[in-house]
């Protein structure tokens, strides 16, 4: 028996009792969730572009325009503003007239015509318009109604 050569090729492996021989090996884990993620991200990039697609289908396009306290002092020349690039200004803040709430004023402290006459506000308006450039007025405020 000392020199009997057992041949391995013969040798059958069986599993452990109760075991199939099936594993779960890592790559697999990593490329099931690799599939999962890149699902994901296919269908968010999806929808994204769609609904990217459908603004600018609609004429809705993002824009900025400076943000313009009108009443600040000293006062910023937002007609100005197109050296610097800009088309556009946003004016603040129109609320509610301290004595008299149903009566819009630019920040409290002046009326609509007193902003006119005081501040200039129509014609600094129409200087930005004709520069080619426009305003959005912002209603409301911190501190005021």
């Amino acid at each position: 028996m000392e020199n009997d050569v057992i041949d391995l090729s013969r040798v059958e492996s069986v599993p452990p009792e109760g075991d199939d021989g099936r594993h779960l090996s890592i790559f697999r884990v990593f490329l099931v969730i690799a599939v999962v993620v890149a699902a994901i991200a296919g269908t968010w990039w999806y929808f994204a572009r769609q609904s990217e697609d459908a603004a600018t289908a609609a004429g809705l396009t993002s824009w900025f325009a400076p943000y313009v306290d009108v009443t600040a002092t000293p006062q910023y020349a937002f007609e100005d503003a197109t050296a610097a690039g800009h088309t556009s200004a946003v004016l603040a803040f129109v609320v509610s007239a301290l004595d008299a709430p149903c009566e819009p004023s630019w920040g409290g402290a002046y009326s609509m015509s007193a902003a006119a006459d005081s501040l200039e506000l129509d014609r600094r308006v129409a200087r930005l318009r004709q520069l080619g450039g426009d305003v959005t007025v912002s209603f409301g405020g911190a501190a005021n109604s």
